[in-house]
């Protein structure tokens, strides 16, 4: 919508200047060179009172999921109203559980769904991915619920694959 801003937080060198260059002039858009788990802390809550928040981690250092759910505890403290999506990578089912295990103490609707592409257990590698949703916005669950098979179906690869679409906590 017109007066909508955009913040980007980007530690990665050449896709920042990507981002920066995309963006250029435009002051609606900030782009900032920090970690993104950082954010919640220093940019929230913004003015506007309704919102996005789309963390998508690279998961290449240890203790991602824990860092996570601080994240998403921090970003529910200061900007409750806020619409939260967080991507997730399945390469072993376990850590992936609980962490989804931990959100169902954040006091909010909370919609996981999740696309896998190849069996869960066995070979090693992304075996799919999943997103969380905290405060969803309406229809998210109805839409998902159509749109997640025919992902799956456009996707697979040799293996059969596998959706989930669930409340970790319901709406209210």
């Amino acid at each position: 919508r017109p007066g909508d801003g955009l913040i980007l937080c980007e530690r990665h060198p050449a896709d920042q200047q990507r981002l920066r260059a995309a963006f250029a002039g435009d002051p609606l858009v900030g782009v900032h060179w920090r970690d993104g788990y950082e954010a919640p802390q220093s940019l929230m809550p913004p003015a506007q009172r309704r919102g996005l928040v789309l963390m998508d981690p690279s998961f290449e250092l240890p203790g991602e999921f824990a860092r996570l759910t601080q994240a998403l505890v921090t970003i529910r403290r200061r900007w409750s109203g806020a619409v939260v999506a967080v991507w997730y990578p399945i390469i072993e089912r376990e850590p992936s559980r609980g962490f989804l295990q931990g959100l169902k103490d954040l006091n909010a609707p909370v919609l996981c769904a999740e696309l896998g592409v190849r069996p869960y257990r066995g070979s090693t590698g992304l075996h799919g991915a999943g997103m969380v949703i905290v405060n969803p916005p309406w229809g998210s669950a109805q839409a998902l619920s159509e749109l997640l098979p025919e992902l799956l179906a456009r996707l697979r690869v040799a293996a059969p694959g596998e959706t989930r679409l669930e409340w970790l906590v319901p709406e209210s």
